[in-house]
């Protein structure tokens, strides 16, 4: 499958050195790998070698390349990509970016609001709630919820509990990414993971005109999952929606060199975990840092908890290495939360629906699973449920939602640490109102099945509500 440079030139390839190798030659400025007068080339011919060396095609998933990745070029991204991933991801940086025009033009022009559509939310009353479409889930999904719901017996067709796989040996940079055989991370690297989610302090402008003192973090939004739900209402396409517990924040990356994005959605269930504790000294813990997740992980490895991993990593500790669901929940279970992690993969048998139709059976049961205790925002419900670690080959989210349109398709809802919140978002989390269509808006977060259906194979993890221990 072809991709595009990233740089608007017009260059398409379908191969990923080929690809990188143009990025090099027109749009980096002293590249290291491109010729000149020179007619000693020493450095191109040995990051020839190893990028032939480390880049192989993917034998699963129709053709896929995954272990093509470059590095994301877009101010503020610095993201690594597979090549079956870049026009998708350039897809959601412009969403993003169409947003936050459209923001700073409804501040400098004085007619934007007859031009562009305007979008406000608010928490809908008892007295205003619409009856929700009634839409029938598949009879896939109505046979795993009866298993939510304790009342079915007998085996639960295709879902595949995650399990301790032995040690593959030592994986290389198709899994750990480009920097899997580092030996510890640069200094500025650790400084910025060390430093720049901190909390701070600013003054805004709130709803009602005043000035009010908040205290923040840089890469955490919270009060997002209310602003979907009552988004997926207002659109007309979307019959009915549900999402997990309100609590929970999206985090993003921060602006340092390194894809930490497991990482990252650990720290969204901590989120939920740490809101709903019992211990009310838990509930305002600020979240751990990489560094601090990295020494948990190591710690569980030295428990007897996923040893496998430290094998197939050679150790993560202050490390840019790679991440995937079994470290996720090695993480969990050492601060003595239990998990739920399963599989989910495409067969060869045709009377089997491929992988990421399992995989939307499963979300639609979990979140009807939890419909009683769910706050409704019109058509859609704010259940009480933790959001879900979400992996596919080459990067993870987390799972806050799944949306059921009018026409019977349906929608993951994600949170993806890549990408920050659009300021049209924030304005709406703000109680303000957003200058752009609410698809737009809801680009960033929605996958749909013709998104999902290029992976053959997803993990995903749950935790488990937790007793009167609390969270460690």
């Amino acid at each position: 499958m072809s991709a595009t440079c990233p740089f608007a030139c017009g260059y398409k390839s379908d191969d990923g050195y080929a690809l990188q190798f143009h990025i090099e030659e027109h749009h980096t400025e002293n590249s290291p790998f491109i010729t000149n007068d020179r007619p000693s080339l020493p450095k191109r011919t040995k990051f020839n070698d190893r990028l032939i060396n480390d880049i192989r095609l993917s034998e699963s998933g129709a053709q896929r390349r995954e272990s093509d990745w470059f590095k994301c070029t877009r101010p503020g991204c610095g993201e690594y990509v597979a090549l079956f991933d870049i026009d998708e991801h350039l897809a959601i940086h412009e969403s993003i970016a169409t947003i936050d025009i459209d923001e700073q033009q409804s501040t400098t022009d004085s007619h934007s609001t007859s031009s562009r559509t305007t979008v406000t939310t608010k928490r809908h009353s008892e007295s205003t709630l619409k009856k929700l479409t009634k839409h029938e889930p598949s009879k896939q999904s109505t046979g795993i919820m009866r298993y939510f719901m304790g009342t079915s017996s007998g085996s639960m067709p295709l879902l595949n509990p995650l399990k301790h796989h032995k040690p593959a040996g030592r994986l290389g940079t198709k899994d750990l990414g480009p920097h899997a055989f580092e030996k510890a991370m640069p200094a500025n690297v650790r400084r910025d993971l060390e430093n720049n989610a901190r909390p701070r302090s600013e003054s805004r402008i709130g709803s009602d005109g005043k000035l009010v003192r908040k205290m923040y973090v840089p890469n955490e939004t919270p009060g997002l999952v209310p602003i979907l739900a009552d988004l997926s209402d207002l659109d007309h396409n979307i019959a009915t929606a549900y999402y997990c517990d309100e609590h929970v924040k999206h985090v993003h990356k921060l602006s340092t060199d390194g894809n930490f994005c497991g990482f990252w959605n650990i720290q969204m269930l901590l989120t939920h975990i740490y809101a709903v504790s019992p211990r009310r000294e838990n509930r305002e813990l600020p979240l751990p840092t990489i560094l601090r997740m990295q020494d948990t992980i190591e710690a569980a490895w030295d428990a007897g908890i996923g040893t496998h991993g430290r094998v197939e990593t050679g150790g993560i500790r202050n490390t840019r290495k790679w991440i995937g669901t079994q470290e996720a929940a090695a993480y969990l279970q050492q601060i003595e939360h239990e998990v739920t992690a399963l599989s989910f993969k495409s067969t060869k048998r045709s009377k089997d629906p491929p992988a990421c139709i399992q995989l939307l059976d499963y979300i639609e049961a979990y979140f009807l699973s939890g419909r009683d205790a769910a706050s409704r925002y019109g058509s859609s419900c704010v259940t009480q449920l933790p959001p879900i670690y979400f992996q596919r080959a080459g990067h993870s989210m987390t799972i806050v939602g799944l949306e059921r349109r009018a026409d019977g398709d349906r929608n993951l809802i994600l949170f993806d640490p890549s990408f920050a919140t659009s300021s049209g978002m924030l304005r709406l989390v703000d109680g303000k109102v957003a200058h752009a269509r609410i698809e737009t808006l809801m680009a960033a977060y929605r996958k749909d099945v013709e998104k999902l259906e290029h992976w053959d194979e997803f993990e995903i993890l749950i935790p488990q509500a937790q007793d009167e221990s609390g969270v460690r």
